[in-house]
């Protein structure tokens, strides 16, 4: 067996060194410069992904369906479906960004932006999200359409419950911090500082460092979004969420929360028959 392991060690080398080779040819005649992965990169991410399925349960993807995008190279075929049916060999492209059209403004970034919006059938947990880059194998030198940097919103309704924008300042109190993103085909896991709840998450992706050999210009490209996260329970709170929210209210991912939280302790105390009123 150590063997076997050995020989497929030097299998991929060779690979690797093949596709080297490659892309250097591709880089001496064309100009075009390409992201590399790093192995560290992908046994880092391998490792957190195994500590996030250990951590947290994985939303079933029929509970996720997509909402829209900004950004999409073909509405069709690269669209954000893709990114739900588990499959590597299908992927949702933003559309290209020429070199200097970043709206950010930050000099360190590669050009490109996008606002992926998604949205879950019930009100649910969000612990985590995992992001694949798409690797392009039926494009010259196979590229990587990787992403620099990804945040995640989550909240109740797209107009006041999440504030998403390009802005790098810090990010308002119902989104993430700000992921860097590493060049790499594995899951990459974003953890949320702290649960957040809601019926939609968005993410933005910012700095899209790879250009298109047949185009010049900049695109990322995504196989698989995943969701650790699960139902709000118990079902009486979640249909006191579901009410609240039917009727206007509307609840960022933090807000829905601290709700959740206080909502289910008021719950917990009253099936146990525990008074509400502290004793003096």
């Amino acid at each position: 067996m150590n063997v076997w392991l050995l020989g497929r060690g030097d299998n991929r080398r060779r690979q690797d060194e093949v596709l080297q080779l490659e892309r250097a040819f591709l880089t001496d005649r064309t100009g075009l410069e390409f992201v590399n992965s790093q192995s560290t990169d992908d046994l880092l991410a391998v490792a957190e992904s195994a500590r996030a399925q250990r951590s947290w349960p994985l939303l079933d993807p029929t509970w996720i369906s997509p909402v829209g995008t900004d950004s999409c190279d073909d509405l069709v075929w690269q669209n954000l479906e893709n990114t739900l049916d588990s499959r590597l060999d299908t992927f949702y492209s933003t559309s290209g960004f020429e070199t200097g059209s970043t709206l950010g403004g930050a000099n360190e970034l590669a050009p490109g932006e996008a606002l992926l919006v998604y949205r879950f059938w019930r009100p649910v947990r969000v612990y985590a999200v995992q992001l694949r880059v798409f690797q392009a194998d039926f494009h010259p030198g196979r590229p990587l359409y990787p992403f620099q940097i990804a945040r995640l919103g989550v909240g109740c309704s797209l107009q006041g419950g999440i504030s998403m924008s390009y802005d790098l300042e810090p990010p308002a109190s119902n989104t993430s911090v700000n992921y860097r993103c590493a060049p790499t085909t594995q899951l990459q896991t974003f953890t949320l500082d702290e649960m957040m709840v809601g019926t939609y998450l968005v993410i933005c992706l910012q700095g899209f460092p790879q250009q298109q050999l047949t185009d010049r210009l900049h695109y990322a490209a995504l196989s698989e979004v995943r969701v650790f996260g699960e139902p709000v329970a118990p079902p009486q709170v979640e249909s006191q969420l579901t009410r609240l929210l039917r009727s206007g209210i509307s609840f960022s991912g933090r807000d829905a929360a601290a709700w959740l939280r206080a909502e289910t302790v008021s719950c917990t105390r009253a099936t146990l028959g525990i008074d509400e009123e502290e004793p003096d």
